[in-house]
């Protein structure tokens, strides 16, 4: 099973909810040792992705039977947001 966690990304691995440092830097997500070099980039292997944009409608060729609204109350859902607002929940 897979879930989403919603986080700002952080420019390195220092400024990351998921890097800690106890004697040496260390990434919760992947279980993995953080190089000392690596830790003010983000490395190739972090698994954080950032979140797709979403599309906005051009014309009517854009339209994909609904694709397009699909794709955006999906990111609608993971954000919170509605329409670009905040939920109130």
């Amino acid at each position: 099973m897979k879930a989403i966690l919603v986080i700002d990304k952080a420019e390195s691995c220092t400024g990351c909810l998921l890097g800690i440092f106890n004697k040496k830097w260390f990434c919760l997500a992947t279980n993995k040792d953080i190089d000392i070099c690596d830790r003010y980039n983000i490395p190739s292997w972090c698994p954080l992705r950032p979140l797709p944009k979403k599309i906005k409608h051009k014309d009517e060729i854009d339209y994909d039977y609904g694709y397009i609204d699909g794709r955006n109350e999906c990111i609608d859902e993971i954000t919170g947001e509605q329409n670009g607002e905040e939920k109130l929940l």
